[in-house]
């Protein structure tokens, strides 16, 4: 008769979600960008990395003039007040 016995393995799955968006800013019109947002996870948590690509530097400039920073920087906020809410 054989003893069996049960082998206990951790499995982990660790998942990077990648989002990829073309974007036109209302300040600036008609210049589009295209935006990579990635979550992966790290260190327990989640990092979120965005990189956005402007088909010039004129339109980059235009975009952060018209407030495109600011913007962006109260999205974010209000993305981690929702993290944290949950």
């Amino acid at each position: 008769m054989s003893s069996i016995r049960p082998i206990n393995k951790a499995r982990f799955l660790f998942i990077t979600v990648s989002l990829l968006r073309t974007f036109e800013f209302e300040g600036v019109p008609g210049h589009v960008l295209l935006e990579t947002t990635r979550f992966e996870e790290k260190n327990g948590k989640t990092l979120l990395t965005a990189i956005s690509v402007y088909q010039t530097v004129e339109d980059r400039d235009g975009m952060v003039s018209a407030g495109m920073e600011s913007g962006a920087l109260e999205s974010m906020d209000l993305l981690a007040q929702l993290v944290e809410s949950k």
